[in-house]
């Protein structure tokens, strides 16, 4: 079975995953299918997941660090939650996907963006709205694709922990496709 599923939060972290990842992955495998998790049931993820592991399948599970003490709780919480056993396959965004999507922008790009250069591992879901509304951005999906189209991915891994952990984890080659 060559086929990679990513389990995301939501649309926001689909979008980043299919616009930036999946180009650099999709030569790897026969098929990439994302599940959105919070829009399904407990239990179906569960089940997925199990399905998934008795079939040799790979998967990434994504989560926010949202407001944990550690990466390792966070990954405890999700761990327990979905009944995965083996928690390399649970990659933590600090602190939300938005500093993912702020990270591989460069100081110029920043401040078009009006995005703070500093450290993105502390952007909030709040912070990045608020961005966006100063940019003059009304709609979020409008504001993250053009963020995704300036992305440089390079840049990324240097300005997010995070990021560059699931890159350098997952031998993404960052190489232009």
């Amino acid at each position: 079975m060559n086929t990679l599923f990513f389990f995301v939060e939501g649309s926001d972290d689909a979008r980043f995953i299919n616009k930036i990842m999946l180009p650099k992955m999709e030569k790897d495998f026969i098929q990439i299918i994302m599940i959105e998790y919070s829009q399904k049931t407990k239990k179906y993820i569960q089940k997925l997941i199990k399905s998934i592991m008795a079939t040799g399948g790979r998967y990434y599970f994504i989560a926010d660090y949202d407001e944990c003490k550690c990466f390792m709780q966070k990954k405890q919480i999700i761990s327990k939650l979905y009944r995965i056993d083996n928690n390399e396959k649970i990659f933590i965004v600090k602190r939300e996907i938005e500093s993912w999507y702020a990270a591989g922008l460069d100081k110029n790009t920043c401040k078009k963006m009006k995005i703070p250069y500093n450290n993105t591992e502390n952007l909030s879901k709040e912070k990045f709205t608020r961005c966006m509304i100063s940019s003059g951005y009304e709609l979020r999906t409008d504001y993250m694709r053009d963020i995704l189209e300036m992305f440089n991915a390079e840049i990324a891994i240097i300005r997010n922990n995070s990021f560059e952990y699931f890159i350098r984890k997952n031998n993404i080659n960052l190489e232009p496709c």
